[in-house]
């Protein structure tokens, strides 16, 4: 095994089977990431799936490859992994817990990439924009992240589109006592309530316009001032956006900031629609309704 074997001789790349006949993925993963955490370790799955890929990935894994297995991705995956490294976020314990992606099932092309590339992004600090029509997950996708992220903070979840303007600046950053009229005691605002884990900005298209000028900069330089303060706050966030909107127009056309666009969308990942997807739907029904019978505590529920 690659955590029991590796000595002065330290290999560039490991790859192995999902499933080997002593066991699987992750008894290679763990001990060699414990040892050499620096090798790429890269698993090739016949079973070619979201789930597949997200759980080798938040394993501890690089990436997950389909069979039979191309020399030439194998080859790259050492350049990417350097790139990856340069912001990738110290391990630690995961987040509140929150299932995520066990739900989230299919072997759509799409939505494997999309879970591929969520799924290399989580350990790194890297700002994450999610585009999806209403009902395709995207919090689902945002919790799943952070889940895997190793960040030991809240995910704080807000709706842009539902934050008055007048109440924007005071539900994101907080305020001081006195800060206006009926702040009689200070308040953290969510940036600060994400501290240590992930802002999830959702519907960011809708932000009030005050707002968006706002956020550039946390985003920038990583502080802000409460409404009515005078000293930075600095916490350590992790942050997700996500919107139905199409962004990259808006920009063109004047109606959505260029420089927050850009500051949001480090990496962009998009959820295709159940149309595009119908071969998922039998998989994502089954997985739904055990999900739920788990919940409720009754047993099986089967569909003709």
């Amino acid at each position: 095994m690659f955590g029991n074997s590796v000595g002065p001789a330290t290999p560039d790349l490991v790859a192995t089977e999902a499933v080997l006949p002593d066991g699987n993925a992750q008894d290679v993963i763990r001990p060699g990431n414990e040892r050499v955490p620096a090798v790429p370790v890269v698993v090739c799955s016949a079973k070619y799936t979201s789930e597949t890929v997200f759980d080798a990935i938040a394993s501890g894994a690089f990436d997950c490859l389909p069979k039979p297995l191309s020399i030439c991705a194998l080859q790259s995956t050492p350049s990417r992994v350097s790139r990856v490294n340069q912001r990738r976020h110290p391990p630690g314990v995961t987040g509140d817990g929150t299932p995520g992606v066990d739900i989230v099932v299919g072997s759509n092309p799409a939505i494997i990439q999309t879970y591929r590339t969520a799924a290399s992004s989580a350990p790194t600090g890297a700002n994450v924009l999610i585009r999806g029509q209403s009902g395709t997950g995207k919090e689902m996708l945002a919790r799943s992240i952070h889940d895997a992220s190793g960040r030991r903070g809240a995910f704080v979840a807000v709706n842009c589109a539902a934050v008055m303007d007048s109440l924007a600046e005071s539900e994101l950053f907080g305020h001081e006592r006195g800060a206006f009229t009926g702040a009689s005691d200070g308040c953290k605002g969510c940036f600060e309530l994400a501290d240590s884990g992930t802002l999830f900005l959702d519907e960011i298209g809708d932000a009030p316009l005050s707002l968006r000028a706002k956020l550039l900069r946390p985003l920038d330089r990583g502080e802000f001032y409460r409404v009515g303060g005078r000293e930075l706050v600095r916490p350590d966030l992790r942050l997700i956006a996500a919107t139905n909107r199409n962004l990259e127009r808006r920009v063109v056309d004047g109606t959505f900031r260029g420089d927050l666009y850009y500051r949001l969308a480090e990496v962009t990942v998009r959820l295709p629609t159940l149309a595009e997807r119908r071969e998922d739907i039998p998989r994502l029904v089954t997985g739904l309704l055990a999900c739920i019978s788990g919940r409720i505590g009754v047993g099986p529920v089967e569909v003709s």
